[in-house]
C-alpha cells in the first residue's frame, strides 16, 4: 500500500503533574522542566544530589557566594537575595519554575510571577522531619525519581542506625541542651531544624518554647545550667578551619562561663551546611557521638561525609563540626 512508508507521529501530550508544596499549595507544573530559579540555597543543594543541576538557569546570593561548594550553579545568574530578590532579572531569565523557602520571600512572589506563567514552588529542605518528603516532590517536579529513592534511602539508612544506638537511653539520662541557632541568644523549638536535630540525636533541649526561633538571654540560660551547649555557624564548611570554631567557642565561654557545659567543655558547633540539608543524619551522628561517645565508639561520621560529599561530587575538605573526632 502507499501509505507503508509513512512515519504517523502521535500528536504530543503535555504532561503535568500537580504537587502539594510545603506552603500546602496545590502546584500544578508542566513537565519536562527545563529552567529553573532556585533561591532556596538548601533547595540548591538537593538538586545537586539529584543530578538535576543542568536545568538550573539562576540562583541566590547564597548559592553565588560559596562557589567551592555549589560550583557549576554559583556561576550562572544571580538574581539578588533569597528573602527578597530581583524580580525583573528573574522575569528576563524566562523561567517555568521559582523554588524559594515556604516563609520567604512572603506572598509577593506569587503575585509577581505567577501571572506571567511562572510557577513558585515553595519547598524548605532543612528541617529533618520534613526533608525525605520534599526530595520526593522534588524528585517528582524535575523527573528524578530514581535519584529521589537513593537518596531518601540513604538518610533514612543513617537515621535508623542513629535511632537504634539511642534506643536504649532512658528519658531522664537524655543530657539537657542549650540549642543556640546562627545569632546569639538565638535559640530553638519546635518546628525548627535545630530543634529536629537535637531530638534525633536524644538530647533534652531545655526551654518548653512554643515558637521556632525564641530568644533567650544570658540569664535564663545560667538559670537553666545546661549541661551541653550545641552551636550552629554558617559559612562553608570546606574553606572553615579549626581557629574559627574555636574563636566561636571562646565566645560561648565567655558569655556562659557559669553552666556547667562550659564549666565541663561540653560545648559543641556543627555546620548549617551539614545540619541542615539533606546531610543531616551525619549531624545527628556527630551530635550523639559527643554527647554518648558510649554509645557510638566505633561509628566515624567523616567515613559517611565522605560519602555524601561523593553523591556532590566534592571531596572532604575544611572543619564541619568542633571539637573534630
Amino acid at each position: 500500500p502507499a501509505t507503508e512508508n509513512v512515519t504517523i507521529t502521535p500528536p504530543t501530550v503535555e504532561e503535568t503533574v500537580t504537587i502539594v508544596d510545603s506552603a500546602n499549595r496545590y502546584v500544578t507544573i508542566k513537565k519536562p522542566i527545563s529552567r529553573v530559579v532556585v533561591l532556596n540555597s538548601d533547595a540548591a543543594t538537593a538538586i545537586m544530589l539529584l543530578n538535576a543541576s543542568d536545568v538550573v538557569v539562576g540562583v541566590s546570593d547564597v548559592v553565588a557566594q560559596y562557589p567551592k561548594f555549589f560550583r557549576n550553579l554559583s556561576k550562572l545568574t544571580c538574581v539578588g537575595k533569597w528573602n527578597n530578590p530581583d524580580y525583573e532579572k528573574i522575569i528576563e531569565l524566562k523561567p517555568e519554575l521559582v523554588i524559594s523557602y515556604v516563609k520567604w520571600p512572603g506572598l509577593e512572589i506569587e503575585e509577581k510571577l505567577e501571572p506571567l506563567g511562572i510557577k513558585v514552588l515553595r519547598l524548605d529542605l532543612y528541617v529533618p522531619s520534613r526533608m525525605i518528603q520534599e526530595i520526593k516532590v522534588l524528585g517528582v517536579v524535575l523527573g528524578k525519581e530514581k535519584e529521589a529513592e537513593f537518596i531518601c534511602q540513604w538518610i533514612n539508612n543513617l537515621s535508623n542506625l542513629v535511632a537504634e544506638r539511642l534506643k536504649s537511653l532512658k528519658e531522664g539520662d537524655k543530657v539537657r541542651t542549650y540549642l543556640e541557632g546562627y545569632g546569639k541568644w538565638s535559640s530553638a523549638g519546635p518546628g525548627s531544624g535545630q530543634y529536629d536535630l537535637a531530638i534525633m540525636a536524644g538530647l533534652k533541649p531545655i526551654g518548653e518554647f512554643t515558637t521556632s526561633y525564641p530568644k533567650v538571654d544570658a540569664e535564663w540560660v545560667v538559670r537553666q545550667n545546661p549541661d551541653l551547649i550545641m552551636k550552629m555557624v554558617t559559612g562553608n564548611p570546606l574553606e572553615l578551619n579549626a581557629s574559627y570554631y574555636e574563636s566561636v567557642r571562646k565566645d560561648i565561654a565567655s558569655r556562659l562561663s557559669e553552666t556547667n557545659a562550659v564549666k565541663n567543655g561540653r560545648v559543641f558547633i556543627l555546620s548549617g551546611r551539614l545540619a541542615f540539608t539533606p546531610s543531616f543524619p551525619i549531624a545527628a551522628l556527630c551530635v550523639a557521638k559527643f554527647a554518648y561517645p558510649e554509645l557510638f565508639h566505633d561509628l566515624d561520621p567523616k567515613t559517611y561525609l565522605r560519602e555524601y560529599l561523593h553523591f556532590l561530587g566534592l571531596e572532604l575538605e575544611g572543619v564541619w563540626w568542633y571539637p573534630e573526632f
